[in-house]
């Protein structure tokens, strides 16, 4: 396949692009069909491409001459099944060659279309894309301007089209996502919100937790701002952790690598009380975990467990590190001593 540019006017000249349009294979489908859903910005050049190399390629008029030509083969092949007439009683129909004011008239309305096609893309994608997982599952996307994006489970990414635009690209978030973001040439800034934060970045590795009126950022490299109605904006060095829960704003030095384990399929936990452990398991697999004694939920978890599809055994060894015994009803358990 030839190199693609994804501006319309050259995608339309891309040999390998006008063989899909005008002359479509299995093969020239599947790989068309696949830059296709590589990002909203391709498709909506496709679109626009496809109207252009259509129009490009209409047919051309055939000359009057071959009309007559065609008409008498026409005439000459349903004789057979009808009555036949002398030569001087068949009418020769008058074809009028197209004029260059109808062909102007025409290339108008192409245009026309063309803009019609492109106000029914915006619409289109005025809608917001939402990017989500479910209890269990983690998923990881590949945005429009080549940054990824991994969703742990229960969580929900929305892509709002007014906010990804000529000045930022802009994410809402709920639960928790690991972004990779790549810088863009205008280096436009990549925000994500959440319902507690503002966080700004150009080209980064940064962690973002938004569950239980609480937002913990966590940064891997680069550097992110970090702003809240309660106070000025924050910056963060990589290696930073930061936790905005309400008006209180907590941040400390953590070792960042180990809050991007669970994209590796491991729960990582270091010194981190019980109730942490088990709130992570509820928000993972969507369970509700009590302690028959709050008390217990005070005493400090290392460890790493693995990021089962079923999260019931983390749930059993959790317990058992600590000599508790499990009671379940549906997705209710209860720590026992």
């Amino acid at each position: 396949m030839n190199p693609v540019s994804f501006d319309p006017a050259d995608l339309a000249q891309n040999p390998d692009f006008v063989a899909w349009v005008l002359k479509p294979t299995p093969t020239l489908n599947a790989h068309w069909h696949a830059v296709e859903a590589g990002s909203l910005a391709q498709a909506e050049a496709i679109v626009q491409a496809r109207a252009l190399v259509l129009f490009l390629h209409r047919p051309a008029p055939l000359p009057s001459d071959q009309v007559e030509t065609d008409w008498q083969r026409v005439q000459n092949t349903l004789a057979g099944d009808v009555p036949s007439v002398s030569v001087a009683q068949r009418r020769t129909p008058r074809v009028r060659p197209l004029t260059p004011l109808f062909w102007r008239w025409l290339a108008a309305a192409s245009v026309a279309l063309l803009l019609l096609v492109g106000q029914w893309w915006q619409l289109r994608v005025r809608e917001p894309t939402l990017l989500q997982t479910a209890s269990g599952q983690t998923r990881t996307f590949t945005l429009a301007d080549g940054s990824r994006v991994t969703l742990n489970a229960n969580s929900r990414l929305r892509l709002q089209p007014d906010g990804w635009g000529r000045f930022s690209r802009e994410v809402w978030l709920t639960g928790e996502a690991f972004f990779e973001i790549r810088k863009t040439d205008d280096r436009r800034n990549f925000v994500v919100h959440t319902d507690q934060t503002v966080v700004t970045v150009l080209g980064t590795q940064f962690n973002v937790l938004a569950r239980r009126q609480r937002t913990n950022v966590v940064l891997l490299e680069g550097r992110v701002e970090l702003r809240t109605e309660a106070r000025p904006p924050l910056t963060l060095a990589p290696g930073d952790w930061v936790q905005v829960a309400g008006p209180a704003t907590t941040r400390r030095r953590v070792r960042a690598e180990a809050y991007r384990a669970w994209t590796e399929n491991r729960l990582l936990f270091e010194a981190v009380p019980v109730t942490d452990v088990l709130q992570t398991l509820e928000d993972r697999y969507g369970y509700r975990i009590q302690l028959a004694d709050p008390t217990l939920g005070q005493r400090t978890y290392t460890g790493i467990l693995p990021a089962l599809p079923d999260g019931r055994v983390l749930v059993r060894a959790v317990a058992e590190t600590y000599g508790l015994r499990v009671t379940q009803s549906d997705s209710l358990f209860v720590l026992h001593p």
